[in-house]
């Protein structure tokens, strides 16, 4: 038989309303029939999307009448609410500055990828973003670990794979979330896609993640790297001294790369703290 084209229709409102239902409320009833109006109108807002639907639920989880109430007088001023105003809300929305920063940071990997979560909790440290909370008795990692869940919990983290004990080994971002944090971090984020690409910006780039590319590229030797902070190699790229002594590295991964011997220089990388 030949395949066919399937057209995907988008959800009805009250599809969209259990879906948010589940998210914001688990298998727990709604509390009052307030509530489950206020959430039927935050259905409506979703334009039968699924992710909005997840996000909004995500937002509204654990929160009384009072939050959904706020939600919904927020979202009826947006002027179209479209996916992307629901989830840069969801961005505004996140409970600590810190915590943007973490999200931000994952614009540094390319679209669909499998993020690991102990991975990842090492590199938001090796930046600075995890404080211990002492009034908490939280270490960097435990802190780390409650980032990474509440961006689970807010479904801007999808695609759990867990452990045989039910730990969350890795996960990934919608396409629409990633594009989100492209934006938000564009300005400290370069994916290098070819050589020269980025010479009519000025402000100084923090982040550097080289996409795969058919020809070796040269870094271009602008003043804008001086920052830099995370570097990514690839399997074609190569490292030389002066390249590597130019940077002010926090973290450096060679896991895609195929250099065979470390410059003498990685020796200067005083602020180094994440090698792979």
């Amino acid at each position: 038989s030949s395949p066919q084209d399937y057209s995907l229709k988008e959800l009805s409102d009250d599809q969209c309303w259990l879906i948010l239902k589940e998210n914001a409320l688990g298998a727990r009833k709604v509390p009052n029939r307030r509530q489950e109006d206020i959430g039927l109108k935050i259905a409506e807002k979703c334009q039968g999307l699924p992710l909005a639907a997840s996000v909004l639920g995500g937002m509204l989880r654990n929160k009384g009448t009072a939050e959904w109430e706020t939600l919904e007088s927020g979202l009826q001023r947006g002027e179209n609410n479209g996916i992307h105003e629901i989830l840069k809300l969801s961005f505004d929305n996140l409970p600590y500055p810190s915590l943007k920063k973490c999200l931000a940071y994952c614009s540094i990997f390319p679209k669909d990828f499998e993020m690991e979560r102990n991975q990842l909790i090492q590199l938001w440290a090796a930046e600075g973003f995890l404080h211990s909370n002492q009034r908490n008795n939280m270490c960097m990692e435990e802190v780390g670990n409650m980032y990474f869940t509440i961006l689970l919990d807010s479904n801007l983290f999808q695609d759990a794979e867990k452990d045989d004990y039910g730990n969350v080994l890795n996960c990934k971002m919608h396409d629409l979330v990633h594009d989100m944090v492209q934006s938000i971090s564009s300005s400290k984020t370069l994916r290098l896609i070819e050589s020269g690409s980025d010479d009519k910006e000025t402000f100084p780039i923090q982040y550097l993640a080289p996409e795969r590319s058919e020809k070796e590229m040269p870094f271009p030797p602008s003043e804008r790297f001086k920052c830099i902070t995370t570097l990514f190699l690839l399997e074609d790229r190569s490292l030389n001294d002066r390249k590597i002594s130019f940077f002010m590295l926090r973290v450096l991964s060679l896991r895609s790369s195929s250099v065979k011997e470390l410059p003498k220089s990685i020796g200067k990388l005083t602020h180094l703290r994440y090698f792979d």
